[in-house]
């Protein structure tokens, strides 16, 4: 999109992505489909994540120049300019097969690149069908929707290897194999695997605060097992208060500790 491109254009691009994937019906339809095929997480769960994570990240990008020329520094005669990457690779995992590609490409296309995506085995009818919504809303604003591409099916780790080395960067999500994959590539790589951050909750938090909400996020994804590297700590004197915050949101779940069983609905010890 460099010699044809503008900022209007790729801005524009961007919300046709967001819309293929947050358009209740599609969001419905599509999360089901990632749930059979991939066995991970629930339907309601992915179709809040798949809504709330592309409408942040629309919303984070809004207004940001990321094309053409940004900046003139007038005494030292320098004109700074932004250009494309060229072709971005999207390593995604089966955990998250529509939001992290939608993410990835949204982010993509706002700087006027190209993007293919290498889907897991068990993401990739979800992937495929949410492609074919996105080349729909970029035929209609006039995109070319070959910007937007997906490994041949089936996805192989021989396919996504041989994609690594011959992109021009690299956006890996997934477990730690790919990252260092990606990042032994040769190519520029940004890499998201274990390092998934800790939550650490102690008796100082105030847990009715609004920030704290994102507490939910991960704790869902820890018991739905949608993201199984992600841990949620907190002290053992303090995770009895927690466990009835958790019940009065209707979040009902067991903690396993020491063999025993920390029933949340009685805070009670059960062997």
């Amino acid at each position: 999109m460099n010699d044809k491109g503008s900022q209007q254009l790729f801005d524009l691009a961007c919300q046709a992505v967001g819309w293929a994937l947050m358009e209740p019906e599609n969001n419905k339809r599509l999360a089901k489909l990632a749930v059979k095929e991939t066995g991970l997480g629930n339907v309601s769960d992915k179709i809040k994540k798949n809504h709330n994570k592309t409408l942040g990240l629309l919303r984070d990008i809004k207004g940001v120049k990321s094309f053409g020329h940004v900046s003139e520094d007038e005494e030292l005669g320098l004109s700074v300019y932004l250009r494309p990457k060229g072709v971005v690779a999207a390593i995604v995992p089966s955990t998250n097969p529509l939001a992290t590609p939608v993410n990835n490409i949204i982010n993509a296309l706002k700087c006027g690149n190209s993007i293919i995506v290498a889907p897991s085995p068990k993401g990739a009818q979800p992937l495929r069908e949410l492609l074919s919504i996105i080349h729909d809303n970029l035929s209609l604003i006039g995109v070319d929707q070959d910007l937007v591409q997906m490994v041949p099916m089936p996805p192989t780790k021989g396919k996504t290897n041989r994609l690594m080395q011959l992109a021009d960067m690299l956006v890996v999500t997934g477990s730690q194999n790919n990252v260092k994959a990606g990042y032994s590539s040769g190519t520029p790589a940004l890499g998201v695997g274990q390092g998934n951050v800790v939550t650490i909750i102690d008796e100082t938090a105030d847990i009715e605060t609004p920030p704290l909400k994102y507490r939910f996020l991960k704790l869902l994804i820890m018991l739905r097992r949608v993201h199984p590297k992600t841990r949620l700590l907190q002290l053992i004197p303090f995770m009895r208060k927690l466990l009835t915050h958790f019940v009065l949101r209707e979040v009902s779940f067991l903690v396993r500790r020491r063999g025993a069983v920390l029933q949340a609905s009685t805070g009670k010890m059960v062997k």
